[in-house]
């Protein structure tokens, strides 16, 4: 995802845990149709977008949480474990991932939350 992605991430005080993330200015498919759009519309749409869904669980000790994943736009990391660090300022927390294979390269992920008013 690149700079100026907007998002929500949601947790529950039960245990669960969800994201969206959309890349800025995705364009939008030429047909109403739900299921019409293109395959090079589909692609696009693929490739600025992210979400996923599970349990989460918090290390507090080691300053990370684990998103435990039942569902995710990205059919690999579903049932798979996904670990990020924490830092917490004021309002704001930072969620940094480990490195992971971005485009080639070896990225490491970072996204900065604010609490919703």
């Amino acid at each position: 995802m690149s700079k100026g992605a907007t998002g929500i991430i949601t947790y529950s005080p039960d245990g669960y845990m969800c994201v969206t993330i959309m890349g800025p200015d995705r364009p939008t498919f030429a047909s109403s149709d739900f299921m019409g759009s293109t395959v090079n519309e589909k692609a696009a749409a693929f490739e600025t977008f992210v979400g996923y869904c599970g349990r989460y669980e918090v290390n507090e000790q080691e300053r990370f949480v684990t998103h435990t994943l039942h569902t995710s736009s990205y059919p690999n990391w579903s049932g798979s474990g996904q670990k990020r660090f924490i830092e917490l300022t004021g309002n704001r927390v930072k969620l940094t991932a480990p490195p992971i294979l971005f485009q080639g390269n070896q990225v490491v992920g970072v996204l900065v939350w604010e609490r919703a008013k």
